[in-house]
């Protein structure tokens, strides 16, 4: 990919979701953290403790999609993407 991280972000949109972000949290920046791998190896685990996130309580292995949470800081707007695993029986 050409270009430098500040005119790829400018490019990057996450839809009606920046309205809430800025309505939530207009003054703080907003950080989005996201891990992507294979089924049953810790990734809904990691954002519950990293986040303070409750992906890993839903149970469902075979959950399907992206899950969004957000948490605010004192420091940012911490938005974290759970993307179900790959490789599903």
């Amino acid at each position: 990919m050409d270009g430098d991280i500040a005119q790829i972000t400018d490019l990057l949109s996450l839809g009606w979701y920046e309205s809430l972000f800025q309505f939530h949290s207009p003054s703080k920046p907003v950080r989005v953290v996201s891990l992507i791998g294979e089924r049953g190896v810790g990734k809904s685990y990691s954002l519950d403790h990293l986040a303070n996130t409750s992906f890993g309580v839903c149970g469902d292995r075979l959950a399907q999609g992206i899950w969004l949470s957000c948490t605010p800081t004192e420091e940012c707007l911490l938005v974290s993407l759970d993307i179900k695993g790959n490789q599903y029986p």
